[in-house]
């Protein structure tokens, strides 16, 4: 028989061996729930090697079961990449800064650095989604949701920090992910550490100097009313604007989708 002993804390499986000696074609002796608990982390492991650990190799039919279970194997540890893969979500076609920001933001996230971008207005596959940006309809920070469209939705970031913070200009989606993580996204380029004072007035002047045009221009806010409303710095929604094709181009999905990664890569 073959014992096998896993250790955690480890990306890799390793293991211990001892094997009895067998007589050539018989069959080996399988522990099926250690057997189920390396299917389930076939991924973190080399699939030969932990094979290998379970089937002695003198034994005459155990290349006839590799052979069957291999595959099993190899199908689970797709299925469980696919599962473990983290999605953001957001709507196709013509894209704006806004979401290309909110996308960029939480991108700079470690629980979202490897997150798949998806682009839909399909509310069946946007439920699947880990977080959902400028689209959707619903604003629900408890469930990663951060839409601006709805009628019902006038919050600012004033009125979402319970007046915290002293600026009126309605949200859009890149001004929510700021809102909820603009300090670790800071915190994460800059390397001033959170809960500080410095990174709280960089955390204003960002807002009020980059952050609010973005929001404003995106709600249709004019930049003036008599008095200025918010400071124009950047123009950099026009430019983002400039990479969506032409109105007589043809663009694929696929061709629409590399021009809105080259916004938040």
């Amino acid at each position: 028989a073959t014992s096998v002993r896993l250790h955690r804390g480890t990306r890799r499986l390793s293991w211990c061996t001892r094997t009895r000696a067998s007589s050539p074609g018989s069959w080996c002796s399988l522990n099926f729930e250690l057997l189920g608990k390396l299917c389930r982390r076939a991924v973190d492991c080399p699939l030969e090697s932990m094979l290998a650990a379970i089937f002695p190799s003198q034994c005459s039919r155990a290349k006839q079961l590799l052979a069957v279970l291999k595959p099993r194997l190899l199908q689970m540890s797709t299925i469980k990449k696919h599962c473990a893969e983290k999605t953001i979500g957001t709507h196709d076609g013509t894209f704006h800064c806004d979401e290309v920001l909110a996308c960029y933001m939480l991108k700079k996230l470690p629980e979202f650095s490897d997150a798949r971008i998806v682009r839909t207005r399909n509310e069946s596959i946007l439920e699947t989604c880990d977080v959902v940006v400028d689209v959707g309809g619903v604003y629900d920070s408890s469930k990663h949701r951060y839409d601006h469209h709805q009628r019902s939705f006038t919050g600012t970031m004033s009125s979402l920090s319970e007046g915290k913070k002293r600026r009126a200009t309605k949200l859009s989606s890149a001004g929510l992910v700021y809102l909820h993580f603009g300090h670790r996204v800071l915190s994460k380029i800059s390397d001033i550490a959170t809960e500080t004072p410095v990174l709280e007035d960089l955390y204003d002047y960002v807002y009020a100097e980059f952050m609010e045009e973005i929001d404003a221009v995106d709600n249709g806010i004019s930049d003036r009313d008599g008095e200025p409303r918010y400071s124009v710095n950047s123009t950099i929604g026009k430019r983002v604007a400039r990479l969506n094709p032409d109105w007589n181009e043809t663009a694929s999905g696929e061709d629409s989708m590399e021009r809105f990664k080259r916004r938040w890569n």
